[in-house]
């Protein structure tokens, strides 16, 4: 809440002795007005508080830290970076501090407040102890490590060269990107050498991954939407439900309450005749209260480009493709919008939005290319979630999600007769999730919740009407729980703290269709994941972590490969069991800050699968089915180094990811040979330059070999990509311009991502962002006092 000081009130009583009377009256009035009016002039001038919460052991972010102003209602609340902010105040001497669960409050602190000027308070707070016996517990000891979760923030973002969603998740180690062509083309992501299939997808807790398919296309998610990228990497059904098979990537869009005004301006043109054009406005209505903004963007790609690769590399085997590609036009149009507004210091309501229209040409695979087929998505999703907090120790989150994927394939201009087609789907998705987070004592984080979900797809083949998969029904219902444990143990003990969390899910699901011509089909499936996690750390500043985890997961069929209407091409298959995954992994961080600043790690991972499935024709010739495969194994390893130098201004990586994914299925050519389209290797070297607004990037990528058939008679070479980047952003007044130029494969290099699909060859690409911010250069000028 806001304060003001309250105006005097000046009072006087006049006799009219003699003729001077009225002008000294009249005198006497005048002077009240001006007494009122500079008062009022004086309440008028005002500064705000900003700031930063932390942990004092560790230095991570404390959310939802209690920030008050002795003798005044004024009171903050940090968001989940840690950030607050006080604004209003009226200048002048005041004391402030801060307290938090599970934490030491701060003593108190005097600031002086300027009319119109921020002044900034950061607060380190230290852990409250709990002695138990011969062990202690403290408040907020949770560990987060890269073996759990890979967190992007929006300023790892503005930090780097990436135009797309894609860039961004390429530049994570175990994650590997598929797209079918250059930047804004579709994109699928893999996390440890899963099927793409098997990653789920969420912007905002709303599923991105389509029922049809299953897959989610990253190119239809603006990065200029994105605040927060978080990357969980093996299966993680217990929290997040089906299709969490192997992965998750969860997009968050909206901003917490920290009032930053700014407008942005971007334009970029690259290789292939692509451009994009984006503006985004931020807080630009002022509120202490309220943080919102709004993006639109427009991406257009007409140029087709040449391209030269080869399959099975062996001189009795080997077939070369070259040529140009044609109807590879892609054109892309977003708007967003999002909104956070407290109502007061325990109640929030966030509203997040997006319609998204593309129409792109469909080139398909270069052996059996097609200059005339094209397809048009529309989407739009919308978000609300209302944030309560009854007690410092229980909070409660309500979600209700909606989404409607609208896409139209048309191919009526082919020339042959059989290879026309003309068909739609609208896939409907509607969401409500209720969750309660209970602390019931320091240490201890207990999620409860539940949630339920229909999806609906409909498919119309405007063609072949017969054809058409009609509507098909999927309501969900999940529980689930998590709780978390964290036990500080003393310093005789080997690890200096312990962290044990549990997930639980229970999912009821009916699946039902009822076809053109068919009566209706009821499919019901139960599955229960669930997930144990336990780390060790040692050390403060220098610290070694260990964890281990172990869980289940599991993936239902798509629609599409359950209900396709047989033809002499393909077939679906209702018979088709869920896909049930067993995963753990082990893995060893270290990150040291003295004498130098380095982290690294490597980690184990092991996923058995039953009952994949694939599309296959049951012998030669005949048509091709979804079928279950007995088993499949992925094991592999995960390293990293990371060193910077010099106070940052030089950064050296190391990424490397090695796998081996058997088809564990028995009989046949297909048993212990590996899955397709799975590298056996992704290496990743990059170093970065940053000093003064300037910077340079280099990375070089090196892929193994990718086999075309389940046989491994087939398969695509290894392949390196060079990409290079630079950039610098100068500052004047409140504006800053930065530039980018980079160029991705800078070798020329001949590969492919998706079979058959070419990558371009070298390709470049220059971006001009103009920002406007109010106060900065104020903050920067404070900043190089500091």
């Amino acid at each position: 809440m806001n304060t003001s000081r309250t105006s005097r009130g000046v009072a006087g009583i006049f006799y009219c002795a003699n003729p001077a009377t009225p002008y000294r009256i009249a005198a006497a009035v005048i002077f009240c007005f001006l007494l009122l009016v500079s008062e009022r002039l004086t309440a008028q001038e005002i500064g705000s508080v900003t700031g930063f919460v932390y942990d004092a052991t560790d230095g991570s972010p404390i959310a939802r830290a209690f920030i008050s102003i002795e003798n005044s209602e004024a009171v903050a609340i940090s968001g989940d970076n840690g950030a607050f902010r006080l604004v209003s105040l009226p200048v002048g001497d005041y004391r402030i501090r801060a307290e938090a669960d599970g934490f030491e409050d701060s003593d108190w602190r005097h600031i002086t407040l300027a009319a119109g000027t921020d002044t900034e308070v950061d607060f380190r707070l230290d852990r409250k102890i709990y002695y138990l016996g011969e062990s202690t517990v403290t408040g907020n000891a949770a560990q987060l490590n890269r073996s759990e979760v890979a967190a992007v923030t929006r300023e790892d973002i503005e930090k780097q060269a990436s135009t797309t969603v894609a860039d961004v998740l390429d530049d994570i180690d175990g994650v590997y990107v598929q797209t079918t062509g250059p930047a804004g083309s579709e994109s699928r992501v893999s996390i440890r050498g899963c099927d793409p299939k098997h990653v789920l997808v969420l912007i905002d807790g709303q599923r991105v991954n389509t029922a049809g398919t299953g897959v989610a296309d990253l190119s239809s998610i603006p990065l200029e939407i994105v605040d927060r990228i978080e990357v969980y990497k093996g299966g993680e059904s217990a929290r997040f439900g089906s299709d969490a098979v192997a992965g998750v990537i969860d997009i968050r869009t909206i901003l917490e309450n920290e009032y930053k005004p700014q407008i942005s301006l971007s334009r970029n043109w690259a290789d292939w005749q692509s451009k994009r054009l984006e503006l985004t406005a931020r807080d630009f209505i002022p509120s202490a209260h309220f943080s919102h903004r709004i993006s639109i963007s427009n991406f257009s790609a007409y140029g087709d480009f040449p391209f030269q690769y080869s399959v099975s590399p062996r001189p009795d085997l080997v077939k070369s493709y070259t040529g140009n590609r044609m109807n590879s036009e892609i054109e892309q149009t977003s708007l967003y919008g999002s909104g956070r507004y407290e109502f007061n210091p325990t109640t929030a309501l966030s509203l997040s939005g997006q319609v998204y229209h593309s129409t792109s040409g469909m080139p398909g695979p270069v052996s059996n290319p097609d200059t005339t087929a094209w397809k048009e998505d529309n989407r739009l999703q919308a978000n609300v979630k209302l944030e309560s907090e009854y007690s410092p120790n229980w909070t409660q989150t309500v979600t209700i999600g909606f989404s409607r994927f609208e896409q139209y394939f048309n191919n009526l201009d082919h020339q042959q007769a059989a290879s026309r087609f003309e068909s739609r789907y609208i896939n409907d998705i509607a969401k409500a999730e209720a969750t309660h987070n209970v602390i019931p004592f320091a240490g201890n984080d207990i999620t409860l919740g539940t949630s339920v979900e229909r999806n609906i797809l409909y498919h119309d083949d405007l063609l072949r009407p017969i054809a058409s998969l009609g509507r098909t029904v999927r309501d969900n219902i999940g529980v689930f729980a998590h709780d978390r444990q964290t036990v500080q143990l003393h310093r005789q003990w080997l690890p200096d703290a312990v962290t044990l969390s549990g997930s639980v899910r229970f999912d009821n699901t009916d699946t039902r269709r009822n076809g053109t011509n068919d009566s209706e089909e009821i499919r019901h499936d139960e599955n229960t994941s669930h997930k144990l996690t336990l780390s060790f750390v040692k050390g403060d500043d220098n610290k070694i972590i260990l964890r281990t985890g172990y869980g289940r997961s599991f993936r239902l069929p798509e629609v599409n490969a359950l209900f396709w209407k047989g033809d002499v091409r393909s077939a679906g298959n209702p018979d088709l069991r869920p896909e049930k995954s067993e995963h753990s992994d082990v893995g060893l961080e270290i990150h040291l800050i003295n004498p130098v600043k380095v982290s690294m790690g490597t980690t184990y991972f092991h996923q058995y699968t039953r009952d994949l499935i694939f599309w296959q024709p049951s012998s030669p010739g005949e048509t091709w089915k979804p079928v279950n495969l007995d088993a499949s194994r992925v094991t592999g390893h995960e390293d990293f180094i990371e060193l910077d130098l010099f106070d940052d201004v030089l950064a050296l990586s190391y990424q490397n990811t090695v796998i081996a994914p058997k088809n564990r299925t028995p009989g046949g050519p297909s048993y212990n040979k590996d899955l397709t389209f799975r590298p056996r290797y992704i290496t990743t070297w990059t170093a970065e330059v940053k000093y003064k607004g300037m910077f340079c990037r280099s990375s070089l990528r090196s892929v193994g070999r990718r086999f075309a058939l389940a046989a491994n008679t087939k398969w695509y070479d290894a392949y390196q990509v060079n990409d290079i980047a630079a950039g610098f952003t100068v500052p004047f007044s409140d504006f800053d311009v930065r530039v980018m130029y980079r160029l991705d494969n800078f070798n020329d290099e001949d590969y492919v991502l998706i079979g058959q699909y070419p990558m371009p060859g070298r390709e470049w690409g220059v971006s001009v962002r103009l920002s406007y911010q109010p106060g900065l250069s104020r903050k920067a000028a404070t900043s190089n006092m500091e």
